[in-house]
């Protein structure tokens, strides 16, 4: 309820610029995506399958929504929440296509890819917040107060269950090869190397941002779900999903620092 709520909010005030830059920032993601893609390929090659599957798939998704949404509206404010909304929308596609594929080595339906993208609500909400935004369609105050008000919500909230897995996860066993590997390219080298190339190519500096903290988000939760689903390592993923949300509390606002 509340993640819609902020990505719909976002939208009301959108200009044409502004959907110059969303479409710039679809490229953008579809080219991390590909490139976090590849690089998975690489990097793992020599892990077991199980565990190679795993960080491919966390490698590729990450918890760009759930985590990077808050951050980047405190940094970019309104504008940076409707680029990140955009930018989620291959992250969504991969996520149901080839994640899938990743995990379960079975081929994915196109069919039902699309069913799950479309039924996703902040899928949902980015094309009403821009069909509104387009329309220029004013709602009625205490409309528009509660959508602001259960937006603004999306921060602590997010605080809340990151401090919930926190506590719920054993500290023991979290020494592991694979982790701090995966760690340190999801944390620092993914992100670092999106803001390179974005001002590389001279990208405006809220896009190569927005890009920035949103692949510098941690493993997503789905990583542990899916490896539970698709009878994969449940403890590599859950290490990988923990560990990279402890880090990134600290990873994210320093890296923020790289921003002009």
């Amino acid at each position: 309820i509340l993640m819609p709520c902020m990505v719909f909010d976002s939208f009301k005030n959108v200009t044409v610029p502004m959907l110059k830059n969303s479409f710039i920032m679809l490229l953008v993601s579809f080219a991390i995506c590909f490139l976090s893609s590849a690089m998975g390929k690489v990097i793992y090659r020599k892990f077991p399958e199980d565990r190679k599957n795993i960080l491919r798939y966390a490698t590729l998704i990450n918890n760009a929504g759930f985590a990077g949404l808050p951050l980047t509206k405190e940094v970019f404010g309104a504008e940076g929440v409707l680029y990140a909304s955009v930018f989620l929308i291959p992250i969504r596609i991969f996520m149901w296509s080839a994640g899938i594929t990743m995990l379960s080595e079975q081929k994915t339906d196109v069919k039902n890819t699309v069913i799950r993208l479309l039924k996703n609500p902040c899928i949902i909400a980015v094309f009403l917040g821009l069909f509104r935004g387009m329309m220029k369609i004013t709602l009625p105050d205490f409309l528009e107060s509660t959508i602001s008000a259960l937006s603004a919500c999306v921060s602590p909230f997010s605080m809340m269950i990151i401090g919930a897995i926190i506590a719920d996860v054993n500290w023991k066993g979290l020494l592991d090869k694979g982790v701090f590997l995966y760690t340190g390219i999801r944390l620092l080298i993914l992100p670092l190397i999106t803001l390179a190339l974005c001002r590389a190519v001279g990208l405006d500096e809220m896009i190569a941002g927005t890009a920035m903290i949103l692949t510098s988000m941690p493993a997503a939760t789905t990583t542990a779900l899916l490896a539970s689903k698709y009878d994969a390592d449940v403890t590599f993923a859950s290490k990988l999903v923990f560990t990279t949300t402890v880090l990134s509390l600290f990873t994210a606002p320093v890296l923020t620092l790289f921003l002009k």
